[in-house]
C-alpha cells in the first residue's frame, strides 16, 4: 500500500496497484526500500530488472519529506552492490528530461546520457536514456 502511496506522489506515470503487486513478485525484479523505522514510513524505494547480462532500474522514488537527505543515492548504491555479481554488461535507466536532479544524481553515479526518447511519456515530455558501462561485450 505504501508503495503505491509514493507511486501517486513521485510519478506522473505512476503504477497501479495491479502493476505494482505485479513488479514485486516478478522473479526478474529485485527491489529495497528505505524505512522510517520511528514513524513506520516507506521513505522510499528502488529497484531493477535483471535481462541477460544487463540492468534495467525500473524505479528510484524517494517520498518529499525525505528529500535531499542522500537515500536516493544509498539505494542506487546498495542495489549496485547487488547487480555488480551479475557480471553485468551495462545498467540503463529512463528520466524525465526535466528531472535536473536525478539526472545530475545519476551523473554522479556514473551514468552517462546515451540518447533521447522522444515523447516517451504520457504527457508528451521526452526521456533521456542513460547507460553506466561496466565492460566491453
Amino acid at each position: 500500500k505504501q508503495i503505491c502511496e509514493l507511486e501517486s506522489i513521485c510519478f506522473k506515470d505512476n503504477w497501479s496497484e495491479v502493476s505494482v503487486n505485479n513488479e514485486v513478485r516478478n522473479n526478474r525484479a529485485f527491489y529495497i526500500g528505505a524505512i522510517d523505522e520511528k514513524n513506520g514510513i516507506l521513505a522510499g524505494y528502488a529497484g531493477f530488472w535483471h535481462i541477460i547480462d544487463e540492468i534495467e532500474i525500473m524505479r528510484v522514488a524517494v517520498s518529499p519529506d525525505y528529500r535531499r537527505l542522500g537515500l536516493a543515492k544509498k539505494m542506487l548504491m546498495m542495489l549496485e552492490s547487488e547487480w555488480i555479481d551479475y557480471d553485468v554488461v551495462s545498467a540503463r535507466l529512463e528520466v524525465r528530461e526535466s528531472n535536473y536532479a536525478a539526472r545530475c544524481l545519476y551523473e554522479s553515479l556514473g551514468f552517462k546520457p546515451e540518447f533521447i526518447r522522444k515523447k516517451y511519456y504520457s504527457d508528451g515530455e521526452d526521456a533521456v536514456l542513460m547507460i553506466k558501462t561496466y565492460r566491453e561485450v
